[in-house]
């Protein structure tokens, strides 16, 4: 029988006290309790009340994963007092498949839902990808000393583009506003899509829709034979970074700070600009209707189409805030002072911030299954966190700053694009 004295556990308590070096605390305690006035106080090695407290955790893990059928249940969850408990049972092994050489830094990339995939890369090289071999490539742009180069990518099967047959259809952009599509062995180019560099691309269904520094969104179709920009909008000041195509209309972030929509139910395309943040917008993404916007003040903004306030404010990072990405009920996002934002829609606080990167994140992505989020930036490590239990599940070495990370839609295969000029396929099984 095991039995503990209210003379041992408040002795237990004081040598803490006076262990851990505090000194008043020790002695009021100990006056208190007359500690000092028993002479029966046993004799106990150093942190004893750690070393009990310990087992006490230990053993309530054993209780609550034993299983009179199979045992102690695997589990790889963090235990601790502080915090509810969940348990995963989730170990993970990532299978690297390094793909043909692009000769450059691999900047973009994108999943169709077949599983095809594009890259693009510095020296202006597009690629077609049904892992792990090319299906085609071409050379997009002006190469510019293997620097710039292609700077954005769309890519999607069964495409009802240009108004033939469904097919794969594949969209690159260049550095100096060359736009570029293949589609079932055809070929478009506009060779000056824009005045300067196009770095937001959306295609989604018959709608082309392309975003460059000079401030314009284009939406493109295919007119004898020729890619036409059927409708042109001067909406930013500043370069255009990207680009939503949803139910309610289209909408737009810029370098400027400001955020557009246009209303393409309306007769007149009806045109609604915000002033939303107070540096740079690098990124956006859709969520249950509603728009999610992060920027270089260190704000994430979530936004109601065409309204002019935001629904809510969110604060937490340090620096600034690069890139998003969400799933059901919850969103990332990743910032140049190395953390990673979780959030809910309905907060306005954190739901927490994941630690482990040392150097800016550039992006971040869910795995279909959503209990998954990946991470990349400077330094070169991706990073795998489970995010019902906010831990790190596992982290690859690719030896190169990390551009660009996507989940296929299909399976937790995950395709890197960074300064090795190799794609690199992780494939992450559980």
């Amino acid at each position: 029988m095991i039995t503990l004295t209210s003379t041992e556990l408040n002795y237990l308590v004081y040598r803490y006290l006076i262990e851990e070096g505090y000194s008043h605390a020790s002695y009021v305690f100990g006056h208190e309790s007359m500690i000092e006035d028993n002479p029966a106080v046993p004799q106990l090695q150093r942190d004893a009340l750690k070393h009990y407290i310990i087992k006490g955790i230990e053993m309530e893990y054993v209780e609550k994963h034993s299983n009179m059928a199979t045992g102690i249940r695997k589990c790889t969850s963090k235990y601790s007092i502080s915090s509810p408990h969940m348990c995963i049972d989730q170990e993970i092994e990532i299978h690297p498949v390094y793909l043909e050489s692009q000769e450059s830094d691999v900047s973009l990339c994108a999943w169709a839902q077949n599983g095809e995939m594009v890259t693009g890369s510095q020296n202006c090289l597009l690629r077609l990808w049904a892992m792990p071999n090319v299906r085609k490539e071409w050379k997009v742009g002006i190469n510019q000393n293997n620097a710039h180069g292609i700077t954005g990518v769309a890519i999607e099967s069964d495409s009802i583009f240009g108004g033939t047959k469904k097919a794969t259809t594949v969209v690159g952009t260049t550095h100096n506003g060359e736009l570029f599509v293949s589609k079932n062995g055809k070929e478009w180019k506009a060779q000056q899509g824009h005045r300067g560099p196009i770095v937001a691309v959306s295609l989604k269904g018959e709608e082309l829709l392309t975003g460059g520094w000079d401030g314009l969104c284009k939406k493109w179709k295919v007119e004898n034979n020729s890619l036409v920009d059927v409708k042109t909008w001067p909406l930013h000041k500043g370069p255009i970074m990207d680009i939503l195509s949803m139910e309610q209309g289209v909408m737009t972030c810029s370098a400027d700070g400001t955020l557009a929509c246009i209303d393409q139910h309306s007769q007149e395309n009806q045109i609604v600009k915000l002033a939303a943040h107070d540096g740079e917008i690098n990124s956006m993404v859709e969520m249950h209707g509603r728009i999610i916007s992060c920027s270089d003040d260190k704000k994430l903004k979530i936004w109601k189409f065409k309204e002019k306030d935001p629904l809510n404010v969110l604060t937490g990072h340090t620096q600034e805030v690069y890139s998003i990405a969400s799933a059901t009920n919850i969103f990332a996002s990743g910032s140049f002072d190395a953390t990673i934002g979780l959030w809910s829609p309905e907060r306005s606080e954190a739901l927490n911030f994941l630690i482990g990167h040392e150097k800016p994140i550039y992006t971040v992505d869910f795995s279909k299954d959503e209990t998954l989020l990946a991470s990349g930036g400077l330094d070169p490590v991706v990073k795998l966190w489970d995010i019902r239990s906010n831990e790190l599940v596992k982290e690859f070495d690719i030896g190169a700053a990390i551009y660009q990370i996507e989940f296929s839609p299909k399976n937790n295969t995950l395709l890197v694009c960074s300064s090795d000029p190799r794609p690199i396929i992780l494939d992450i099984r559980k």
